[in-house]
Protein backbone atom coordinates (compact mmCIF):
# COMPACT_ATOMS: atom_id res chain seq x y z
CA UNK A 1 0.00 0.00 0.00
CA UNK A 2 1.60 3.47 -0.78
CA UNK A 3 -0.26 5.85 1.41
CA UNK A 4 -1.82 5.95 4.84
CA UNK A 5 -3.82 8.86 5.61
CA UNK A 6 -4.22 10.19 8.89
CA UNK A 7 -6.59 12.32 10.15
CA UNK A 8 -7.35 13.52 13.59
CA UNK A 9 -10.95 14.82 14.22
CA UNK A 10 -12.41 16.79 17.09
CA UNK A 11 -15.80 17.67 16.45
CA UNK A 12 -15.58 18.94 12.87
CA UNK A 13 -17.82 16.11 11.41
CA UNK A 14 -18.83 18.31 8.19
CA UNK A 15 -15.29 19.26 7.14
CA UNK A 16 -14.26 15.72 8.21
CA UNK A 17 -16.71 14.33 5.31
CA UNK A 18 -15.71 17.09 2.64
CA UNK A 19 -12.40 15.58 3.21
CA UNK A 20 -12.94 11.88 2.79
CA UNK A 21 -15.40 13.14 -0.14
CA UNK A 22 -12.03 14.80 -1.81
CA UNK A 23 -9.70 11.94 -0.91
CA UNK A 24 -11.89 9.41 -2.69
CA UNK A 25 -12.68 11.13 -5.42
CA UNK A 26 -9.17 11.98 -6.54
CA UNK A 27 -7.06 9.54 -5.14
CA UNK A 28 -7.10 7.24 -8.36
CA UNK A 29 -3.70 6.44 -8.89
CA UNK A 30 -2.51 6.24 -5.33
CA UNK A 31 -3.55 2.64 -3.40
CA UNK A 32 -4.42 3.97 0.31
CA UNK A 33 -6.29 3.40 3.29
CA UNK A 34 -7.56 6.50 5.63
CA UNK A 35 -7.54 6.29 9.79
CA UNK A 36 -9.78 8.77 11.24
CA UNK A 37 -8.82 9.26 14.95
CA UNK A 38 -11.84 10.65 17.12
CA UNK A 39 -10.23 12.62 19.93
CA UNK A 40 -13.47 12.12 22.32
CA UNK A 41 -15.90 14.45 19.85
CA UNK A 42 -19.57 15.02 20.85
CA UNK A 43 -20.29 14.61 17.31
CA UNK A 44 -19.76 10.95 16.73
CA UNK A 45 -18.85 9.79 13.34
CA UNK A 46 -18.95 5.83 14.07
CA UNK A 47 -21.83 5.91 11.35
CA UNK A 48 -19.08 7.09 8.66
CA UNK A 49 -16.84 3.42 8.57
CA UNK A 50 -19.05 1.92 6.41
CA UNK A 51 -19.20 4.71 3.74
CA UNK A 52 -15.66 4.52 2.20
CA UNK A 53 -13.35 1.46 1.32
CA UNK A 54 -10.38 1.05 3.66
CA UNK A 55 -11.45 3.73 5.85
CA UNK A 56 -10.74 2.93 9.96
CA UNK A 57 -12.40 5.16 12.72
CA UNK A 58 -10.69 4.76 15.93
CA UNK A 59 -11.99 6.34 18.84
CA UNK A 60 -10.08 8.10 21.92
CA UNK A 61 -11.77 8.18 25.40
CA UNK A 62 -9.68 11.45 25.80
CA UNK A 63 -8.48 14.10 23.32
CA UNK A 64 -4.76 13.50 23.01
CA UNK A 65 -4.55 16.52 21.08
CA UNK A 66 -3.24 16.82 17.72
CA UNK A 67 0.28 14.87 18.15
CA UNK A 68 -0.92 12.75 20.61
CA UNK A 69 -3.94 11.91 17.90
CA UNK A 70 -1.81 11.65 15.19
CA UNK A 71 0.38 8.89 16.95
CA UNK A 72 -2.79 6.69 17.15
CA UNK A 73 -3.46 6.65 13.39
CA UNK A 74 0.59 6.27 12.92
CA UNK A 75 0.83 3.22 14.75
CA UNK A 76 -1.92 1.69 13.08
CA UNK A 77 -0.85 2.74 9.43
CA UNK A 78 0.10 -0.01 6.63
CA UNK A 79 1.51 2.28 4.10
CA UNK A 80 4.80 2.79 2.79
CA UNK A 81 4.37 6.68 3.66
CA UNK A 82 1.96 8.21 6.17
CA UNK A 83 -0.52 11.76 4.89
CA UNK A 84 -0.81 13.74 7.90
CA UNK A 85 -4.09 15.41 7.26
CA UNK A 86 -6.29 17.72 8.58
CA UNK A 87 -9.85 17.71 8.60
CA UNK A 88 -10.67 21.18 7.20
CA UNK A 89 -8.46 20.25 3.90
CA UNK A 90 -9.95 19.51 0.77
CA UNK A 91 -7.91 17.10 -2.20
CA UNK A 92 -8.55 19.54 -5.37
CA UNK A 93 -6.30 17.42 -7.99
CA UNK A 94 -5.87 13.62 -9.27
CA UNK A 95 -1.86 15.07 -9.59
CA UNK A 96 -1.31 14.07 -5.81
CA UNK A 97 0.98 11.40 -7.25
CA UNK A 98 3.40 13.48 -8.45
CA UNK A 99 4.46 14.40 -4.46
CA UNK A 100 5.06 11.45 -3.90
CA UNK A 101 7.04 10.20 -6.94
CA UNK A 102 8.91 13.05 -5.84
CA UNK A 103 9.29 12.06 -2.28
CA UNK A 104 10.40 8.62 -3.94
CA UNK A 105 12.92 9.54 -6.17
CA UNK A 106 14.43 12.58 -4.39
CA UNK A 107 17.59 11.76 -2.16
CA UNK A 108 17.04 12.18 1.17
CA UNK A 109 13.59 13.91 1.41
CA UNK A 110 12.02 13.49 5.40
CA UNK A 111 9.04 15.31 4.75
CA UNK A 112 7.22 16.89 2.12
CA UNK A 113 4.32 19.51 1.85
CA UNK A 114 1.97 20.42 -1.20
CA UNK A 115 1.20 24.62 -1.24
CA UNK A 116 -1.92 25.30 1.25
CA UNK A 117 -4.84 27.67 -0.78
CA UNK A 118 -7.84 29.37 0.53
CA UNK A 119 -11.14 28.38 -1.17
CA UNK A 120 -10.66 31.13 -3.43
CA UNK A 121 -7.37 30.10 -4.71
CA UNK A 122 -5.26 32.50 -2.69
CA UNK A 123 -2.16 31.02 -1.33
CA UNK A 124 -1.81 30.68 2.34
CA UNK A 125 1.97 31.01 3.92
CA UNK A 126 2.75 27.71 4.74
CA UNK A 127 6.82 26.83 4.42
CA UNK A 128 9.45 29.22 7.38
CA UNK A 129 12.25 29.18 8.65
CA UNK A 130 12.84 28.11 12.30
CA UNK A 131 11.21 30.50 14.74
CA UNK A 132 13.05 32.65 17.08
CA UNK A 133 11.48 33.64 20.47
CA UNK A 134 10.95 37.30 19.33
CA UNK A 135 8.68 36.09 16.14
CA UNK A 136 5.68 36.32 17.39
CA UNK A 137 5.73 39.82 18.36
CA UNK A 138 7.36 40.66 15.73
CA UNK A 139 4.22 39.29 13.55
CA UNK A 140 1.51 40.65 15.78
CA UNK A 141 2.42 43.84 16.91
CA UNK A 142 3.98 47.01 15.65
CA UNK A 143 7.78 45.44 16.53
CA UNK A 144 7.27 44.00 13.39
CA UNK A 145 7.61 47.48 11.54
CA UNK A 146 11.10 47.57 12.42
CA UNK A 147 11.84 44.05 11.35
CA UNK A 148 10.41 43.50 7.65
CA UNK A 149 13.65 42.15 6.50
CA UNK A 150 13.74 39.56 9.02
CA UNK A 151 9.96 38.71 8.38
CA UNK A 152 10.78 38.53 4.70
CA UNK A 153 13.36 35.81 5.51
CA UNK A 154 11.03 34.02 8.11
CA UNK A 155 8.36 33.45 5.29
CA UNK A 156 10.72 33.01 2.76
CA UNK A 157 9.06 35.38 0.49
CA UNK A 158 12.77 36.34 -1.12
CA UNK A 159 12.82 32.83 -2.89
CA UNK A 160 10.60 31.40 -5.97
CA UNK A 161 7.94 29.54 -4.00
CA UNK A 162 6.40 28.38 -7.36
CA UNK A 163 9.18 25.52 -7.50
CA UNK A 164 10.11 22.51 -4.97
CA UNK A 165 11.76 24.14 -2.22
CA UNK A 166 14.06 23.21 1.12
CA UNK A 167 12.49 24.53 3.65
CA UNK A 168 12.86 24.76 7.50
CA UNK A 169 9.73 23.18 8.73
CA UNK A 170 6.01 22.95 6.98
CA UNK A 171 2.45 23.92 8.64
CA UNK A 172 0.90 20.69 9.64
CA UNK A 173 -2.16 20.38 7.79
CA UNK A 174 -0.75 18.38 5.05
CA UNK A 175 2.21 16.40 5.58
CA UNK A 176 3.88 13.45 3.82
CA UNK A 177 6.53 11.13 5.36
CA UNK A 178 7.80 7.50 4.93
CA UNK A 179 6.54 5.57 7.69
CA UNK A 180 10.01 4.43 7.95
CA UNK A 181 11.40 8.25 9.35
CA UNK A 182 8.17 8.11 11.56
CA UNK A 183 8.93 5.00 13.38
CA UNK A 184 12.73 6.23 13.74
CA UNK A 185 11.37 9.65 15.36
CA UNK A 186 8.38 7.74 17.45
CA UNK A 187 5.72 10.00 15.99
CA UNK A 188 4.81 13.38 17.32
CA UNK A 189 6.47 14.85 20.22
CA UNK A 190 2.92 14.05 22.33
CA UNK A 191 4.30 17.17 25.26
CA UNK A 192 2.82 19.38 22.12
CA UNK A 193 -0.98 19.04 22.75
CA UNK A 194 -1.52 21.80 19.91
CA UNK A 195 0.57 23.96 17.81
CA UNK A 196 4.37 23.37 17.20
CA UNK A 197 4.04 19.76 16.91
CA UNK A 198 4.90 20.70 13.07
CA UNK A 199 7.66 22.65 13.96
CA UNK A 200 8.99 20.14 16.41
CA UNK A 201 8.88 17.29 13.35
CA UNK A 202 10.79 19.03 11.03
CA UNK A 203 13.14 20.04 13.30
CA UNK A 204 13.73 16.27 14.12
CA UNK A 205 13.76 15.21 11.09
CA UNK A 206 16.03 17.98 10.04
CA UNK A 207 18.23 16.62 12.52
CA UNK A 208 18.44 13.29 11.21
CA UNK A 209 20.31 14.27 8.13
CA UNK A 210 17.17 14.49 6.19
CA UNK A 211 15.16 17.53 4.00
CA UNK A 212 11.99 18.94 4.39
CA UNK A 213 10.52 19.96 1.05
CA UNK A 214 8.02 22.27 0.22
CA UNK A 215 5.93 21.33 -3.30
CA UNK A 216 4.15 24.09 -4.68
CA UNK A 217 3.18 21.66 -7.50
CA UNK A 218 0.57 20.39 -5.47
CA UNK A 219 -2.08 22.52 -4.18
CA UNK A 220 -4.80 21.71 -1.45
CA UNK A 221 -7.31 24.00 0.10
CA UNK A 222 -6.91 24.68 3.64
CA UNK A 223 -10.23 26.36 5.09
CA UNK A 224 -7.83 27.91 7.68
CA UNK A 225 -8.89 29.84 10.70
CA UNK A 226 -6.45 30.47 13.21
CA UNK A 227 -7.84 29.70 16.70
CA UNK A 228 -5.47 31.64 18.21
CA UNK A 229 -6.22 34.80 16.88
CA UNK A 230 -9.19 36.01 16.76
CA UNK A 231 -8.52 38.89 19.07
CA UNK A 232 -5.34 40.89 20.17
CA UNK A 233 -2.88 38.71 21.71
CA UNK A 234 -3.19 41.20 24.49
CA UNK A 235 -6.77 40.63 24.89
CA UNK A 236 -6.76 36.45 24.10
CA UNK A 237 -4.27 35.69 26.01
CA UNK A 238 -7.11 35.78 29.03
CA UNK A 239 -10.15 35.11 26.58
CA UNK A 240 -9.11 32.16 24.64
CA UNK A 241 -8.33 28.96 25.76
CA UNK A 242 -6.66 28.14 22.62
CA UNK A 243 -3.93 31.41 22.63
CA UNK A 244 -2.84 29.96 26.15
CA UNK A 245 -2.40 26.69 24.83
CA UNK A 246 -0.33 28.27 21.60
CA UNK A 247 1.46 29.88 24.02
CA UNK A 248 2.21 27.03 26.18
CA UNK A 249 3.64 25.36 23.14
CA UNK A 250 5.59 27.94 22.12
CA UNK A 251 7.09 28.29 25.45
CA UNK A 252 7.98 24.10 25.85
CA UNK A 253 9.46 24.61 21.95
CA UNK A 254 11.59 26.68 23.06
CA UNK A 255 12.69 25.22 26.35
CA UNK A 256 13.04 22.03 24.28
CA UNK A 257 15.23 23.19 21.43
CA UNK A 258 16.97 26.61 23.20
CA UNK A 259 16.95 28.55 19.86
CA UNK A 260 16.25 32.02 21.59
Amino acid sequence: MDISIVIVNYNTRVKLVNCLESIYKYFKKISFEVIVVDNCSIERIDDLSGSYLNLRIVNNNVNLGMGGGNNVGIKLALGDFVLILNPDTEIISSDFDKMLNYLKSAKNIGLIGPALIYPDGEKQKSCYKFPRLMMPFYRRTFLGNFNQAYIRNYLYEDNDLEQPLDVDWIMGSCLLMPRSVLEKLGGFDERFFMYFEDTDMCRRIKNLGLRVVYYPLIKVVHHHGRASAKEHWSVSIFTNKMTRVHLMSWLKYFWKWKTF
